[in-house]
């Protein structure tokens, strides 16, 4: 005998399912939460406070970002990411692609998502697995040509050390207008890698002085830098190089004569006039040896 189907019979069936999709929401907002204070804090009480969060709930992006940043092992990192990128996949829904086609980072909800892709490859990069990292940063600025992320400055940086010319011009040719230090540093490293000390090289490394005469110091890895990266920053400031040495001082290792060519322009430069002539001969130093 067929069980009838009744208006009856499906309400509390209906309740129950809403009751179920109500509580991993809850769960989910409690684990925010909690990995917003794993994110304040450091050290093995980020690690602690991030895994009670998955505890809660295993769909915390956030969660599975802030444990990454206590590992040193990268490609633990890795894969902590890429859990972080499916925790949001799966927060957002299947058709997350389509649903907020032309809308993202308007919408809130694919914040963490969009920066878990974000760090997953930015770690990509530093395991030399640059084609994947490089797709991802392409998908970030198709969905959100605004880019509010400045996925453009780390795209622009895979390309340089790729050696993809082509598509490198096309992104410094987009951003031409763009004074970032990350933008600017590699225009007049890349001038440098093509053409040696040409006066297209000397003008991009002046115009890249001017954007922030701090990377320079902080190249050599002498200086003193924070555990963490900083978040945000300046156009100009101390920061603003400390975020781009951090990610691209060893392109400069990679470009025969770059290092020496940097030390030069800084020596005949007065913006360093003030700073420390003890340190700064010996970050001179530091350069042209590299």
């Amino acid at each position: 005998m067929t069980k009838r189907i009744t208006k009856a019979s499906v309400i509390p069936l209906r309740h129950h399912d809403d009751a179920r999709t109500s509580s991993a929401q809850d769960r989910l907002n409690l684990a925010e939460r909690k990995a917003r204070e794993a994110w304040a804090a450091g050290g093995s009480k980020r690690g602690r406070l991030a895994k009670e969060a998955l505890a809660i709930s295993a769909d915390c992006t956030e969660a599975y970002m802030a444990l990454a940043t206590t590992s040193s092992d990268w490609q633990a990192r890795v894969k902590l990411y890429r859990k972080a990128v499916d925790a949001g996949e799966r927060v957002l829904g299947s058709d997350w692609k389509s649903k907020f086609a032309g809308s993202f980072w308007e919408e809130i909800e694919t914040r963490p998502l969009m920066r878990a892709i974000a760090s997953l490859a930015n770690a990509l990069r530093w395991e030399d697995e640059l084609d994947e990292a490089r797709d991802l940063y392409r998908e970030l600025l198709m969905r959100n040509p605004t880019d509010q992320q400045e996925i453009r400055y780390e795209l622009a940086s895979v390309l340089l050390e790729a050696q993809e010319y082509s598509e490198l011009d096309k992104l410094l040719a987009k951003y031409k207008d763009d004074r970032g230090a990350a933008i600017m540093y590699t225009k007049a490293l890349y001038a440098f890698a093509k053409d040696g000390g040409s006066t297209e090289a000397e003008e991009a490394l002046r115009l890249a002085l001017e954007a922030n005469h701090h990377v320079p110091l902080f190249l050599p890895g002498i200086l003193e830098t924070p555990t963490d990266k900083p978040a945000t920053f300046l156009a100009g400031s101390e920061e603003e190089a400390i975020v781009y040495s951090w990610d691209n001082s060893f392109l400069w290792l990679d470009v025969p004569g770059a290092g020496k060519w940097l030390a030069q322009a800084i020596q005949k430069s007065d913006k360093y006039a003030k700073f420390d002539r003890a340190l700064f001969e010996e970050i001179v130093e530091e350069l042209k040896a590299e």
